[in-house]
């Protein structure tokens, strides 16, 4: 699947690591506010969602949802890669993620 990265906005977040705009080819489709967080080493990627509260509980809709739930975790998973890759290509001062700060102020 060719998944480009139009733009990319880092994020100074515990989790939340960046904001990004992808475009995958194959589809014709250009998905806004895509997130990538890092937890323990681990990134992964998210499509949009919106919160609304369920009496005092925080819920969130998924805006991009897809019938079978493993073909969504395997393009999740090439968007994830296609963001990464976007930064250490695009960010000239990229050293690794694993030091703190390396992508928050990364604006593309």
């Amino acid at each position: 699947m060719d998944i480009e990265c139009l733009d990319i906005k880092g994020v100074q977040s515990d989790f939340l690591k960046a904001i990004a705009r992808i475009k995958i080819k194959d589809w014709g489709i250009i998905i806004n506010d895509v997130k990538l967080f890092k937890k323990h080493e681990k990134y992964w990627a998210t499509f949009p969602t919106k919160m609304y509260m369920d009496n005092t509980e925080k819920k969130y809709l998924k805006l991009v949802q897809f019938d079978d739930a493993d073909k969504e975790k395997e393009i999740l998973k090439s968007v994830c890669d296609a963001i990464l890759r976007d930064i250490q290509v695009s960010n000239s001062s990229y050293k690794e993620f694993s030091e703190e700060g390396a992508i928050d102020n990364f604006i593309r």
